[in-house]
């Protein structure tokens, strides 16, 4: 059995034009590292001053292993691979991947991925954020409605469901994982290789499947973050295509390769909805706001799901 200081972890964090918040996601992340731990920062087509930034870092942290990676503003799913090409995927060891809005709160994060992977065996993704089930109907349907149901995510994130709210220091599982921050052991990369690049710029859906698919199980563990609404470069940055643009044509190309097999295949019973505490925490009291946007969300959701539902074949 590997001990903990042989276990190794890679911070790999993409980053486009964030000279404002870049360097609060950085040195939080390496108040996280230890000595088998590697960040690569990601710097995906950047125009600012988030490179200088990064460089003072280092320069102010000799003591830390930090390697730049150069991407050609390819976006996320593309800049993702970038990290995972260039960085260290032998052994025993996670990839923690987290785009450039957001800053880790667990400092002792990667002792909680420890304590997570050894009492869930064969797990596979991991978000921190939030995640569901596929689902068998939407699959079944002519339309372009995400084929995700079971939905839960961390109190952390922004909007979320205060119905399906999930408590820090809580895991359940979930088919599909949606970042970020996620975590990505050695073991899928070496097992499965990388994201599907098809996919660009976004997947979640697809990679998610081909773990499943090679037997490991995903999940949703809740841990301490901070990613505000407005820090997000989807909301800041002019998309070359829309994300509903591409979100149809992932579920399309997702059905197209998937549909057969996924409904002639039952799910997984561990896939239950139930909740396991692996850590305690104090609660986290719902903040108003987000109870509130988490509502209208819910209610949103659930109006376009219905009507999809009702007029699609």
């Amino acid at each position: 059995m590997k001990k903990n200081t042989d276990i190794k972890f890679n911070y790999i964090v993409t980053i486009h034009n964030k000279q404002d918040i870049i360097g609060k996601v950085i040195l939080n992340i390496i108040a996280c590292m230890n000595s088998n731990s590697t960040l690569y920062p990601v710097l995906d087509g950047c125009t600012d001053d988030s490179e200088e930034i990064i460089d003072q870092i280092i320069k102010t942290h000799p003591n830390k292993d930090i390697k730049k990676i150069y991407a050609a503003d390819v976006h996320e799913l593309k800049s993702i691979n970038e990290g995972l090409r260039n960085s260290d995927q032998s052994g025993v060891g996670y990839n923690i991947i987290l785009q450039d809005d957001v800053v880790l709160k667990a400092f002792d994060i990667e002792k909680k991925i420890i304590e997570l992977y050894s009492q869930r065996p064969n797990l596979g993704l991991v978000s921190f954020r939030q995640g569901g089930n596929i689902s068998r109907n939407l699959i079944k349907k002519n339309t372009a409605l995400p084929p995700i149901t079971n939905r839960i995510e961390n109190i952390k994130g922004h909007n979320y469901n205060p119905f399906s709210v999930l408590q820090l220091g809580c895991f359940t599982y979930r088919e599909v994982v949606i970042k970020s921050p996620i975590c990505i052991p050695f073991e899928v990369i070496n097992i499965i290789g990388l994201p599907d690049e098809t996919y660009a710029p976004w997947d979640d859906l697809g990679y998610c499947y081909s773990a499943l698919k090679a037997g490991f199980d995903n999940g949703i563990y809740a841990i301490d973050f901070e990613s505000d609404v407005s820090w997000g470069t989807t909301r800041t940055k002019k998309q070359k295509v829309s994300v509903s643009e591409v979100e149809k044509k992932n579920i399309l190309i997702f059905k197209t390769r998937h549909r057969i097999e996924i409904l002639s295949n039952r799910k997984n019973k561990i896939y239950n909805n139930k909740v396991y505490l692996i850590h305690n925490s104090p609660a986290v009291v719902h903040d108003n706001i987000n109870f509130i946007n988490g509502v209208k969300a819910y209610l949103k959701s659930r109006i376009r799901y219905f009507l999809n539902v009702l007029f699609s074949k």
